[in-house]
């Protein structure tokens, strides 16, 4: 297994649990199969998060420990060319800037 495995939102409440026609027993047994996949004593990824402008990497940092992930990425206001990495192997997620039209 690749990864922790925690399932997403996992530490966060949703609005549907609040449904009436939804048994709070449906809710925490899919808690309980979420905690029961996860596997925190794996070691974590080398996950890293750039961006040219600043102010979007505060707001990925932001969502970052939103999303429980604070520890697990390091940050970065660079230039996605100017990216090298030592490791071997590995996944680049990119979204590439749209092309101004002008």
């Amino acid at each position: 297994m690749i990864g922790q495995n925690i399932a997403p939102g996992f530490n966060r409440s949703f609005a549907a649990e609040q449904w009436e026609f939804i048994s709070s027993s449906v809710w925490e047994k899919a808690l309980e199969e979420a905690e029961d996949l996860a596997n925190y004593d794996q070691p974590p990824l080398a996950i890293y998060g750039s961006d040219l402008d600043p102010k979007v990497v505060e707001i990925a940092k932001n969502n970052a420990i939103e999303a429980g992930l604070a520890d697990l990425v390091g940050w970065k206001q660079m230039e996605a060319a100017d990216f090298h990495s030592r490791q071997e192997g590995g996944y680049i997620v990119s979204n590439p800037p749209h092309m101004e039209r002008g």
